[in-house]
């Protein structure tokens, strides 16, 4: 946490609403932290979100970075 209260850059979080090893909760904690953080929540995913849900991680970074 430390760590991410001091980015300066834009971030984004993605994260599972069903992630068991990285609790949605721990996510939102993360997320209050970074200055410049854009989060978002993929509906039904677990952690391995690229394999569960891979277009809406590709619109999510898409849209990050656009």
């Amino acid at each position: 946490m430390e760590a991410a209260a001091i980015l300066t850059c834009p971030a984004l979080i993605i994260s599972g609403s069903r992630d068991m090893m990285t609790h949605p909760k721990a996510a939102a904690k993360l997320a209050a932290v970074v200055k410049n953080v854009r989060s978002v929540s993929l509906d039904g995913a677990g952690h391995a979100l690229m394999a569960e849900q891979p277009d809406a991680v590709l619109d999510a970074l898409r849209a990050f970075i656009a």
